[in-house]
């Protein structure tokens, strides 16, 4: 009903919503090292995120027995993988919506606003419609091709 690119910017608003939870849940696990190098916390924490991962796929997911390399493994995985690709959404994410505002309010600013891919000084309406089209394109294309349709096959959480 959609049609594929109302189906693709879904599937990339997911993505990015996602990928910026796992932001969060990386940044948390790299504060919470110590503790979680702990079996017991370790277990607990990768299997709520492995949840968290099924319920995003649609598809349930088997607790897991317990082995404690490999939810060791899996914290490294989360925050090797989980702030870098957090942070690239979280990006994207930003300078989508500084640009929608940067278009509604470019009288406000007083010099030039900037611009994340396109910027050159807005003078008047014109100019802020004409350049924040262009960077809004821009951005929602580069969002759609950097990130994933499955955020599950960049991270391998399931």
């Amino acid at each position: 009903m959609l049609g594929a690119v109302g189906e693709r910017s879904l599937k990339t608003w997911r993505s990015g919503v996602y990928l910026i939870g796992v932001l969060a849940a990386a940044a948390t696990t790299l504060v919470a090292l110590p503790l979680l190098c702990m079996p017991s916390l370790a277990q607990r924490w990768a299997e709520r995120h492995r949840r968290h991962a099924g319920a995003l796929l649609g598809r349930p997911v088997e607790p897991r027995s317990r082995v404690p390399h490999r939810n060791i493994a899996w914290l490294a995985v989360q925050i090797g993988l989980g702030l870098p690709s957090g942070a690239l959404a979280a990006l994207l994410a930003g300078c989508l919506l500084f640009t929608s505002v940067t278009a509604l309010l470019w009288w406000t600013f007083p010099g030039a606003p900037w611009l994340p891919v396109v910027s050159n000084p807005i003078t008047d309406w014109g100019s802020a419609i004409s350049l924040s089209a262009v960077n809004l394109a821009v951005l929602s294309v580069l969002s759609a091709l950097i990130l994933p349709r499955s955020p599950m096959r960049t991270l391998g959480a399931v």
